[in-house]
């Protein structure tokens, strides 16, 4: 049930953002030079131990073209269960590239790729007993699509879906599967920095 909750509101973000592809395309507005950043709890379900994952994100988009952003994105995962195999520790870092698809002055639907490095520490038995490994790093491929709802020049709401696929190999007899589907969503801040248009207002993100 729980997956099929999770590909139901999956379902739902991606329906709205593509919803909103081809909506005011006469209303083109350029947010070349805008920064936005965010920092909030965030949720995931690792697919592979069927169990939910608690985490703080931290995120910042650099916009350096009108369609065209680069990113970078910090996941700090918490160990919510009691299980004593399985991942005990899930920390990620991510850096990629956005295209946004329309430039309408407040809504701002995208997709995007972006490469990451995991950081798990997991828990396994050998045997002896149990035990837990030290911090293990391996490879991330992700990707993600969103929107952004721009509330003039500082604040922006923001949902976020993204699908991480890897593993990593350390002390534990097998490869620690990582195929997640992480969520965030909250409010975020955003400024402009550079190439303001002239007659531009201020408070235009």
């Amino acid at each position: 049930m729980e997956i099929k909750k999770i590909k139901k509101v999956s379902t739902v973000i991606l329906a709205i953002c593509i919803a909103y592809v081809g909506y005011a395309q006469t209303e083109k507005f350029d947010r070349t030079g805008t920064i936005r950043a965010q920092g909030n709890l965030a949720s995931g379900y690792l697919f592979n131990q069927k169990e939910f994952g608690a985490y703080i994100v931290a995120n910042v988009d650099v916009y350096v073209a009108p369609k065209v952003s680069i990113m970078g994105e910090g996941w700090y995962g918490f160990n919510l269960h009691n299980d004593q195999t399985g991942i005990r520790g899930n920390h990620a870092v991510f850096a990629g590239i956005n295209y946004h698809f329309i430039r309408h002055k407040n809504w701002d639907p995208y997709i995007g790729f972006s490469p990451g490095v995991g950081m798990v520490v997991a828990g396994y038995a050998d045997s002896m007993a149990l035990r837990q490994s030290k911090l293990m790093v391996g490879p991330l491929l992700s990707l993600d699509a969103g929107c952004n709802w721009y509330i003039g020049a500082i604040f922006n709401i923001f949902i976020n879906l993204r699908f991480v696929s890897g593993q990593v190999m350390g002390e534990p007899p097998t490869a620690t599967r990582l195929e997640e589907l992480k969520l965030s969503a909250g409010l975020g801040w955003n400024f402009r920095a550079w190439k303001r248009k002239k007659g531009q207002k201020w408070w235009e993100p």
